[in-house]
Protein backbone atom coordinates (compact mmCIF):
# COMPACT_ATOMS: atom_id res chain seq x y z
CA UNK A 1 0.00 0.00 0.00
CA UNK A 2 2.72 2.46 0.90
CA UNK A 3 4.65 1.60 -2.77
CA UNK A 4 1.30 2.57 -4.06
CA UNK A 5 1.07 5.45 -2.39
CA UNK A 6 4.56 6.76 -3.42
CA UNK A 7 4.12 5.91 -7.01
CA UNK A 8 0.50 7.59 -6.85
CA UNK A 9 2.59 10.83 -5.34
CA UNK A 10 5.62 11.03 -8.05
CA UNK A 11 3.52 10.24 -11.20
CA UNK A 12 1.08 13.05 -10.21
CA UNK A 13 4.40 15.35 -9.69
CA UNK A 14 5.60 14.04 -12.98
CA UNK A 15 2.30 15.03 -14.78
CA UNK A 16 2.11 17.91 -13.36
CA UNK A 17 5.41 18.92 -14.29
CA UNK A 18 5.02 18.10 -17.50
CA UNK A 19 1.27 20.23 -18.14
CA UNK A 20 3.36 22.90 -16.98
CA UNK A 21 6.39 22.45 -19.11
CA UNK A 22 4.03 21.72 -22.55
CA UNK A 23 0.47 22.82 -22.04
CA UNK A 24 1.25 26.16 -20.47
CA UNK A 25 4.47 27.20 -22.08
CA UNK A 26 3.12 26.18 -25.70
CA UNK A 27 2.32 29.45 -27.87
CA UNK A 28 -1.34 30.04 -28.09
CA UNK A 29 -3.25 30.82 -31.09
CA UNK A 30 -5.55 34.80 -30.26
CA UNK A 31 -7.99 36.59 -31.58
CA UNK A 32 -7.98 40.41 -31.55
CA UNK A 33 -11.28 42.79 -32.23
CA UNK A 34 -9.52 45.91 -31.74
CA UNK A 35 -9.44 47.98 -34.74
CA UNK A 36 -6.38 49.33 -33.52
CA UNK A 37 -3.87 46.96 -34.96
CA UNK A 38 -3.79 46.22 -38.62
CA UNK A 39 -3.76 42.58 -37.63
CA UNK A 40 -6.41 40.32 -36.07
CA UNK A 41 -4.82 36.83 -35.49
CA UNK A 42 -1.60 36.59 -33.55
CA UNK A 43 0.43 33.27 -32.62
CA UNK A 44 1.41 34.18 -28.87
CA UNK A 45 4.56 32.75 -27.35
CA UNK A 46 6.99 33.08 -24.18
CA UNK A 47 9.49 35.70 -24.36
CA UNK A 48 12.18 33.91 -25.39
CA UNK A 49 14.30 36.58 -26.22
CA UNK A 50 14.60 40.21 -25.28
CA UNK A 51 11.72 42.58 -26.70
CA UNK A 52 12.89 45.23 -28.98
CA UNK A 53 11.27 48.28 -31.36
CA UNK A 54 8.78 46.57 -33.60
CA UNK A 55 7.68 43.67 -31.76
CA UNK A 56 4.11 43.18 -30.89
CA UNK A 57 3.29 41.64 -27.03
CA UNK A 58 0.11 40.24 -25.04
CA UNK A 59 -0.13 42.13 -22.23
CA UNK A 60 -2.44 43.26 -19.50
CA UNK A 61 -3.19 46.70 -17.95
CA UNK A 62 -3.95 45.96 -14.36
CA UNK A 63 -6.34 48.64 -12.86
CA UNK A 64 -6.93 50.58 -15.88
CA UNK A 65 -11.35 51.25 -15.86
CA UNK A 66 -11.27 51.02 -19.30
CA UNK A 67 -9.23 47.83 -20.19
CA UNK A 68 -10.72 45.63 -17.04
CA UNK A 69 -8.48 42.31 -16.49
CA UNK A 70 -8.25 41.12 -20.39
CA UNK A 71 -5.50 40.92 -22.19
CA UNK A 72 -4.56 43.42 -25.01
CA UNK A 73 -2.05 42.89 -27.95
CA UNK A 74 -0.14 46.33 -29.11
CA UNK A 75 3.22 46.79 -30.88
CA UNK A 76 6.16 48.39 -29.04
CA UNK A 77 7.26 51.49 -30.38
CA UNK A 78 9.14 52.79 -27.53
CA UNK A 79 11.57 51.10 -25.36
CA UNK A 80 14.02 52.24 -22.51
CA UNK A 81 16.29 55.39 -23.21
CA UNK A 82 13.99 56.32 -25.93
CA UNK A 83 12.47 59.95 -25.37
CA UNK A 84 8.88 60.56 -25.92
CA UNK A 85 7.96 64.25 -26.25
CA UNK A 86 4.03 65.77 -26.99
CA UNK A 87 3.33 68.95 -29.57
CA UNK A 88 -0.28 70.03 -29.58
CA UNK A 89 -1.82 66.61 -27.93
CA UNK A 90 0.41 65.02 -30.97
CA UNK A 91 2.97 62.07 -29.17
CA UNK A 92 6.43 61.48 -30.55
CA UNK A 93 9.01 58.44 -29.87
CA UNK A 94 12.25 59.85 -30.41
CA UNK A 95 11.07 62.41 -32.92
CA UNK A 96 8.57 59.93 -35.01
CA UNK A 97 5.18 60.62 -34.79
CA UNK A 98 3.00 57.93 -32.96
CA UNK A 99 -0.36 59.73 -33.19
CA UNK A 100 -2.72 62.32 -31.36
CA UNK A 101 -3.96 61.98 -28.00
CA UNK A 102 -7.70 62.86 -28.05
CA UNK A 103 -8.97 65.34 -25.76
CA UNK A 104 -12.18 63.09 -24.94
CA UNK A 105 -12.90 59.45 -24.93
CA UNK A 106 -15.55 58.11 -27.25
CA UNK A 107 -18.01 58.07 -23.77
CA UNK A 108 -17.13 61.65 -23.18
CA UNK A 109 -14.93 61.58 -20.23
CA UNK A 110 -11.85 63.61 -20.05
CA UNK A 111 -8.47 61.47 -21.21
CA UNK A 112 -4.95 63.44 -20.38
CA UNK A 113 -1.60 62.60 -22.63
CA UNK A 114 1.36 60.97 -21.18
CA UNK A 115 3.83 63.46 -19.86
CA UNK A 116 7.01 64.01 -21.74
CA UNK A 117 9.87 61.92 -20.48
CA UNK A 118 12.48 59.11 -21.41
CA UNK A 119 11.16 55.90 -20.88
CA UNK A 120 12.99 53.85 -18.40
CA UNK A 121 14.80 50.35 -18.71
CA UNK A 122 12.46 47.28 -18.19
CA UNK A 123 9.20 49.52 -19.52
CA UNK A 124 7.50 50.32 -23.04
CA UNK A 125 5.45 52.21 -24.63
CA UNK A 126 2.80 50.46 -27.18
CA UNK A 127 0.69 51.51 -29.70
CA UNK A 128 -1.61 50.54 -32.00
CA UNK A 129 -1.78 51.74 -36.03
CA UNK A 130 -5.15 52.76 -35.74
CA UNK A 131 -5.71 56.48 -35.19
CA UNK A 132 -7.89 55.94 -32.00
CA UNK A 133 -6.30 53.42 -30.80
CA UNK A 134 -6.42 53.48 -26.52
CA UNK A 135 -2.58 52.82 -25.59
CA UNK A 136 0.44 54.37 -24.03
CA UNK A 137 -0.26 57.97 -25.32
CA UNK A 138 -2.96 58.56 -22.99
CA UNK A 139 -1.55 58.71 -18.78
CA UNK A 140 -4.45 56.59 -17.98
CA UNK A 141 -2.31 53.42 -20.04
CA UNK A 142 1.01 54.49 -19.76
CA UNK A 143 3.68 52.58 -20.38
CA UNK A 144 4.17 48.45 -20.37
CA UNK A 145 6.34 47.17 -17.61
CA UNK A 146 7.78 43.47 -18.35
CA UNK A 147 6.17 41.97 -15.11
CA UNK A 148 2.59 42.99 -17.43
CA UNK A 149 3.78 41.28 -20.78
CA UNK A 150 2.60 37.45 -21.20
CA UNK A 151 4.10 37.03 -24.30
CA UNK A 152 5.53 38.11 -27.84
CA UNK A 153 2.85 38.13 -30.29
CA UNK A 154 3.88 36.90 -33.86
CA UNK A 155 0.90 38.37 -36.39
CA UNK A 156 -1.01 35.46 -38.86
CA UNK A 157 -3.20 37.78 -40.59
Amino acid sequence: MRTWICFTLVATAVLYGARSLVIEHAPKIVYSESESLSHSVFIVSSLDRPLKRGDYVTFSVPGNKYMGNVSVTKQIVGVGGDTIEIVDRVVFVNGVEVGLAKPVSRAGEELFVLAETVVPEGRYFVAGTHKDSYDSRYASFGLIGNQNISGRAEPIF
